[in-house]
């Protein structure tokens, strides 16, 4: 059963971690992009998980997971930056 559990544990962290990277490439290499933009792209990952089809498997689950969350950790981190003092 571990190795069963162990793929699903990289894929997940494979994808949360290429997200991040993404987002933070992103940030980086486009000023123009904003929190509103990236919140609206996190709100539309929450409505394709809403809408979990039966033909949804496993990967494509664990994958939009660890996507959400990595918007929603680079979507904290930011908070946490925008609130602290200088």
């Amino acid at each position: 059963m571990a190795a069963v559990d162990d793929w699903r544990e990289r894929k997940y962290h494979e994808v949360f971690d290429a997200t991040a990277e993404y987002l933070e490439r992103r940030r980086q290499d486009d000023p123009g992009l904003t929190r509103e933009q990236a919140q609206r792209t996190l709100e539309t990952l929450y409505v394709r998980q809403g809408q979990n089809w039966d033909g949804r498997g496993e990967v494509d689950r664990l994958s939009l997971e660890a996507t959400i969350a990595a918007y929603e950790a680079v979507l904290d981190m930011d908070s946490v930056t925008a609130s602290a003092p200088d």
